[in-house]
């Protein structure tokens, strides 16, 4: 399961980083994890990102969850907006908005599936209303951001946590299982486990990485998609602006306050059907609540 960039199955390294990149972060079971931001504003040619992108499949994160299982079928569609017919690209864009990004949550792979997205964005000219859809994407992502700040490093995992990493991604695939049984026991462990908040802060700040990258990407396409990406802007570069509701606490945050239906749920899974498929969300993933709006939107210093 790797992280950013570089960290494959086998070793073979995806990087369009100078040099050898950048310094591992952590390493429980021998492979390297990458601190992240840098290599994703890193350019590089559209033929060397396009043999990289193939490859992905392979990537230790393609592993673990998004909303609707394993993100192995995310590289297939990074693969189709670089190369694919114009409705295999729209059908990439629900999968961003809808199994990266569900509801503002962002899930473990969410980091890494934004990365790569940013980069094929940057390299491959998509039509007009793809691009709006991928930056729709990009702007929810930001939802849970405000209060990471700009320039926090990625702190390592515990070997605990990076434990829970190695488990979602060596669980059968929901669709391996058609009751999907076992990997929903690993989500349900995983949600009563002491690890989740710190899984779940460093996703958020492993996305927060990622605002050089954003800030280069809209940038160069201030001039193509100016409303969508004012919108990005406001997201990823403002304290707090949101008026969008986000799901209740945070994607891993301790779920013993949740109330549902008059009683506090410890752990319920709900079933959820979307375009991807069907899997076991965690019930406070699903409801939704309002979060007040900032007395105003402030850029970050």
């Amino acid at each position: 399961m790797g992280l950013v960039g570089p960290a494959l199955r086998g070793g073979v390294r995806l990087s369009c980083w100078p040099g050898e990149g950048p310094a591992p972060v952590n390493d429980v079971r021998g492979r390297d994890l990458v601190e992240f931001g840098e290599g994703y504003s890193s350019g590089c040619d559209l033929d060397s990102l396009r043999q990289q992108v193939n490859r992905l499949s392979g990537a230790e994160w393609a592993g673990w969850p998004h909303a609707y299982g394993k993100a192995r079928d995310t590289p297939g569609h990074l693969v189709a907006l670089l190369d694919g017919e114009e409705e295999a690209q729209v059908a990439a864009t629900y999968h961003f908005r809808s199994a990266i990004v569900h509801q503002s949550t962002l899930w473990l792979s969410s980091p890494d599936a934004f990365g790569w997205l940013i980069r094929v964005l940057r390299a491959r000219r998509v039509p007009d209303a793809v691009l709006a859809q991928c930056l729709g994407a990009l702007d929810e992502a930001a939802d849970l951001l405000a209060d990471i700040v700009p320039g926090a490093s990625v702190p390592p995992l515990s070997p605990a946590a990076r434990q829970w990493l190695d488990r979602f991604a060596d669980a059968p695939d929901i669709d391996e299982d058609e009751e999907g049984a076992d990997y929903e026991l690993v989500w349900e462990e995983f949600l009563d486990s002491d690890e989740q908040e710190e899984l779940y802060q460093w996703v958020l700040i492993r996305t927060a990485a990622l605002r050089p990258a954003v800030a280069e990407l809209v940038e160069e396409l201030a001039e193509r998609a100016p409303v969508e990406v004012d919108e990005v802007r406001k997201a990823w570069f403002t304290t707090s602006c949101r008026s969008r509701p986000v799901p209740v606490g945070a994607p891993f945050a301790p779920i013993t306050s949740v109330r549902l239906g008059g009683g506090v749920d410890r752990g319920g899974q709900a079933r959820h059907r979307g375009r991807s498929g069907t899997t076991a969300l965690p019930r406070k993933w699903i409801r939704r609540v309002d979060v007040p709006m900032a007395a105003s939107c402030r850029p970050y210093p």
